[in-house]
């Protein structure tokens, strides 16, 4: 996968940065994986998954982490999942998206 730049956002007063990834330098969207304080609490302990539309001409896009979603791998042994970079090891909770609800593979 390729990591076409970095994305910048800020929650509040902080600023942060998480690095994409596409298949192809002509993608439409980027796929991001990511870990924040709620992984392995209310969320997957492996990250979260999440589909973020490709910076358009003005140079932004919309990071709407209620879209984000635990990966295969939380339901099923037979799965494999990439784990997030450090750079996308997030310091803060991100509440939104789906939560781990217990059970499945990682119960």
């Amino acid at each position: 996968m390729l990591a076409p730049g970095l994305l910048h956002f800020q929650l509040g007063a902080e600023h942060f940065t998480l690095e994409p990834y596409v298949e192809s330098p002509d993608d439409d969207s980027y796929f991001v994986i990511f870990r924040d304080r709620t992984s392995g609490d209310t969320t997957y302990g492996g990250g979260r998954f999440l589909g973020v539309d490709a910076v358009g001409e003005d140079g932004t896009t919309v990071i709407d982490f209620n879209y984000a979603y635990s990966p295969p791998c939380a339901f099923t042994a037979f799965a494999t999942c990439p784990l997030p970079t450090p750079r996308n090891s997030l310091p803060i909770a991100i509440a939104a998206g789906e939560k781990h609800l217990g059970g499945g593979h990682h119960g």
